[in-house]
């Protein structure tokens, strides 16, 4: 039974049970709090909602001599001792609703959208809910013009009939907060349950967004018909599937009686899940599957429901006869008779699940998997569960394991010993032996580590004994993640480290990064102090990208004269290809004042044998010819 309807029973019940000596209680412990308010027109409402409904509320109960009292009473529930104990805010509510007439109902509604009250959304909210349910009852179409005046927007309601959430076969999680309840859909399931055919009607003049969140109220005061009654009402205000969805949501309950018969009835209508939808499909195949167990998933996949919604039930049953059966739900996901790549993810969810509880077994069956592409896949995931449930165990037996999967294993075990102690995980990471895996697995400890306890992180890097050029690796990655921290002390750290086998030095990757970071005028004060040879002509050509991008030739230009001829012979050719992208006649102009001709026949050659070829006119390639010497002219014609 939905709000709405339970709640019309409770009024019932509270109207006897208050009585007269209730109420007068309630009015005297009201009473006592003292006036603050006198209202004598109107203007005095202070709504915050320009509504014209709303205004036109106004000016019909402005002149009442009872606000202040009523206002009173709306001010108990800005106590948050009250608010926060549900079942004594529930009683209040219903307590001061039962008691007030029609009028009454109307002005309490108002006073609710008053700025002096200081209610939380909720509490206003569930006030608003709880008036309109009794205002509908006297007077339903007022309470419509009311909750279309106020009711939320579109993107605030929280559940979606059209929004589909099922991704890779999995059930989306229930939501961590109640969804928000339509006005309008709450006011029309209580309109339907006294006149269903004067709820329809008036539904019908409603623009479309309230007419949908009023056949929403219409339908769930139906609950008890068939899908076809619903289906005939939905139809007449336009939205068939707003029906389907009712349907649906009517096996949502607790304890079913024949759970097989529910899939039966409404698995055909699930073409595309919906949030809603998918919550309901778990229930109801979930207490199927406490009735008959692996079984079913035979019947779901001979059933009329969609490859979708086959694929995930398949899913949520088989996961969840882990539990009972492991082996037999592996053997049934192996059996999925649909798609690749579903069958792919529903075994790898289910040897997942398996490997949780007991991967040596997992990983003993799976070695004798015919499917070598598959028997791979899933050995990687059964040694990465492992490594996250038992992470000393993997490290310890990591040699036992082929050569292709040591690598998950480490860097899963790695991965959650960080969790614990990044030392520790970076020791580790240091003993995983191919390059591209151990720097993966360097990268990912130092980036937490950095951020979590920078002067710790650095010390260890810098005091820690190894190979010149795991050295030079972990250097490399600190100072990556310290340059957007203290870009100066990357700086600093990268340049005093050696580059081993003639590789560039480190500053100028930390001079690359800052310049990332819109940082070009520290960029060009630290060029200074950068190593020279091949490190000063990656970090200047660095700067000059960027200088020229910015328009600001000269200054790149520049930058190269003030190199020594060794570095410049590197430095011309390499930023002529940016500068020819940015200004091709420019550089032109700029190659007569290169200082040697063999500088000049290097940037020419760079230019005439790339794309940016296509960037000049026929006269500036002859020009760009003239500057080539024979031996760079040799070797354009040669290819």
């Amino acid at each position: 039974m939905k709000r709405a309807q339970i709640h019309v029973l409770l009024w019932c019940a509270l109207g006897l049970a208050i009585g007269g000596t209730g109420a007068y209680l309630m009015h005297l412990g009201l009473s006592s709090k003292g006036s603050s308010h006198t209202f004598d027109s109107a203007s005095q409402l202070h709504s915050s909602n320009p509504h014209p409904i709303m205004d036109k509320l106004r000016k019909k109960l402005g002149t009442r001599q009872d606000i202040d009292e009523h206002l009173q009473e709306l001010k108990q529930f800005e106590d948050s001792s009250l608010t926060r104990d549900s079942v004594k805010f529930e009683v209040a509510v219903y307590s001061l609703v039962a008691q007030l007439s029609e009028g009454d109902l109307e002005l309490v509604l108002v006073l609710l959208t008053d700025s002096s009250l200081h209610l939380s959304l909720r509490v206003r909210r569930e006030l608003q809910l709880a008036l309109l349910e009794r205002l509908a009852i006297f007077n339903p179409q007022a309470a419509t013009d009311y909750a279309i005046a106020n009711d939320l927007k579109g993107g605030e309601l929280a559940l979606s009939s059209t929004v589909p959430t099922n991704i890779g076969n999995q059930f989306g999680s229930p939501p961590t907060v109640a969804a928000q309840i339509s006005l309008t859909t709450t006011v029309y399931c209580v309109w339907a349950m006294t006149d269903l055919s004067a709820a329809m009607a008036n539904a019908n003049t409603l623009e479309e967004e309230y007419r949908n969140r009023a056949l929403k109220g219409i339908l769930e005061s139906q609950q008890n018909k068939s899908l076809e009654d619903l289906r005939k009402i939905a139809e007449s205000l336009g939205n068939e599937q707003l029906a389907i969805d009712a349907y649906t949501a009517s096996f949502n309950v607790e304890k079913l009686k024949n759970p097989r018969l529910a899939w039966t009835k409404f698995s055909p209508y699930l073409i595309s899940l919906n949030l809603s939808g998918e919550w309901v499909l778990k229930n109801v195949v979930l207490q199927w599957y406490e009735q008959e167990g692996v079984d079913i998933v035979a019947e779901i996949q001979a059933s009329a429901a969609s490859d979708r919604v086959k694929a995930s039930t398949t899913r949520l049953v088989l996961t969840h006869a882990v539990e009972h059966v492991p082996e037999l739900a592996f053997r049934n996901a192996l059996k999925f008779p649909g798609d690749s790549r579903a069958r792919e993810r529903i075994v790898d969810d289910v040897v997942r699940a398996w490997a949780t509880k007991a991967p040596d077994t997992v990983y003993e069956i799976l070695s004798e998997l015919e499917e070598e592409s598959l028997r791979d896949d899933l050995l990687h995931s059964v040694v990465s569960v492992w490594a996250r449930s038992d992470p000393y165990h993997v490290v310890e037996n990591i040699n036992s394991f082929p050569p292709n999967l040591r690598d998950t294993g480490m860097y899963s075990a790695i991965e959650t010993i960080a969790q614990s102690s990044l030392q520790e995980a970076a020791e580790l990471a240091l003993e995983v032996m191919r390059p591209l895996a151990h720097s993966w697995a360097i990268y990912d400890v130092l980036y937490d580590w950095v951020r979590q306890d920078l002067e710790q992180s650095i010390d260890w890097v810098l005091s820690r004994e190894t190979t010149d050029r795991q050295r030079y690796s972990l250097i490399r990655i600190l100072t990556r993640e310290l340059v957007s921290i203290d870009a100066r002390r990357a700086f600093e750290i990268a340049r005093k480290e050696p580059a081993p086998n003639s590789r560039t030095g480190l500053e100028a990757d930390v001079i690359s990064s800052i310049i990332a970071l819109d940082e070009l005028e520290l960029a060009m004060e630290l060029l200074d102090n950068v190593r020279e040879g091949r490190t000063r002509v990656q970090a200047s050509a660095s700067v000059a990208y960027q200088l020229i991008n910015r328009g600001n030739t000269e200054q790149a230009l520049k930058i190269g004269l003030d190199l020594p001829e060794s570095e410049q012979e590197a430095y011309f050719p390499n930023i002529a290809y940016r500068w020819s992208s940015v200004d091709p006649q420019g550089l032109l102009d700029t190659i007569q004042l290169l200082p040697t001709s063999v500088i000049r026949s290097r940037v020419a050659s760079r230019l005439l044998d790339s794309s940016n070829k296509q960037k000049f006119t026929e006269s500036q390639l002859e020009i760009l010819n003239r500057y080539l010497t024979e031996e760079d002219r040799a070797k354009i014609d040669n290819r």
